[in-house]
């Protein structure tokens, strides 16, 4: 009966539609992150956030908790489907025509709560991939939606972060 009901559970996780709910959701080196306003009086930036450029045909996904930061960029983005992470240029906005790529930015404390370190920054590569699955892309309801998962390094020490079982689901 457990086999019966596994089995089921799994079948209704591939008929998932995404709906433009909002949410997001992942593991960061097996620990689950989740985006969460920061709680600050003064903060104006939402904790989940999605664009995209028609022109550019590049998809943004951004969530963020207690300034950590998961992202991920998509470029040439025009049907639902598989697309590949990883980057040869640099990541945007320092380049107008990004590659597909996953970011994770990781906050260093310091001692001064007002003046912090620069946080660190992993990024995939031509080594260190992913891929985005898109389950729905729908540009008249600005609904995009679907799975993710990517390795990413960081360029100075070579460190690696693992971004596993992500899914996502916003309106751009």
């Amino acid at each position: 009966m457990l086999l019966v009901l596994m089995i089921s559970c799994k079948k209704a996780d591939d008929d998932w539609i995404p709906t433009g709910s909002n949410t997001f959701s992942c593991k960061v080196d097996g620990q689950m992150f989740a985006p969460k306003e920061s709680g600050g009086v003064f903060s104006s930036t939402k904790p989940l956030h999605a664009g995209y450029d028609r022109r550019r045909k590049l998809l943004l996904v951004e969530a963020e908790r207690s300034s950590q930061q998961v992202s991920f960029y998509l470029s040439n983005l025009v049907l639902a489907g598989k697309y590949s992470l990883g980057f040869t240029s640099l990541p945007y906005p320092a380049s107008t025509s990004p590659i597909s790529y996953g970011i994770y930015v990781q906050p260093v404390p310091g001692p001064d709560p007002y003046n912090q370190p620069p946080p660190i920054r992993y990024y995939t590569d031509s080594v260190y991939a992913g891929t985005v699955q898109i389950v729905r892309f729908d540009t008249l309801a600005r609904i995009a939606g679907g799975t993710f998962e990517f390795v990413a390094r960081e360029s100075a020490t070579g460190k690696l972060v693992r971004i596993t079982d992500g899914r996502f689901d916003v309106r751009f």
